[in-house]
């Protein structure tokens, strides 16, 4: 609308002589353009605050439900770990007879040899790293 009003006016004045409507057509274009530059910029400078509130709330909000399921998932796990332990024990009773001392004897008897077992691991695993730690000492000692 406003580019219409525009050219109506700069066509009245130029419409006296070529140059000087050539000279008005130039003028007009160019103060349409830098219009247009001026309305883009602040378009995009609004825009980009739009989309930087917006990241900055999900971001927000995405890393929360993270959070949440995280500590959802861990606490499921934990239930269905009970869950299963409680439906072995109820299996172990079953099998021993109802003798609730002689499952938790086997029980405690797993448990020692899964802790062993663990515990062995670990120092075999430090003992691995332990002789790589060297060897690249030894490495940097040559150089």
């Amino acid at each position: 609308m406003e580019e219409k009003k525009r050219k109506q006016t700069t066509s009245r004045k130029a419409a006296k002589s070529p140059r000087k409507k050539e000279r008005a057509e130039e003028a007009s274009s160019e103060q349409i353009k830098k219009e247009k530059t001026e309305i883009g910029e602040e378009q995009r400078e609004a825009i980009q605050y739009e989309f930087s509130q917006q990241q900055e709330t999900e971001h927000g909000k995405n890393l929360l439900t993270s959070i949440i399921q995280t500590a959802k998932d861990k606490i499921n796990s934990q239930i269905q770990m009970a869950k299963n332990m409680y439906s072995l024990f109820q299996g172990m009773k079953q099998a021993y007879g109802g003798d609730t001392k002689k499952v938790l004897q086997v029980a405690f008897g797993f448990a020692k040899e899964e802790i062993k077992r663990r515990a062995k691991e670990k120092t075999n695993e430090l003992k691995e790293k332990a002789n790589e730690i060297r060897e690249k000492a030894k490495k940097i000692v040559k150089i």
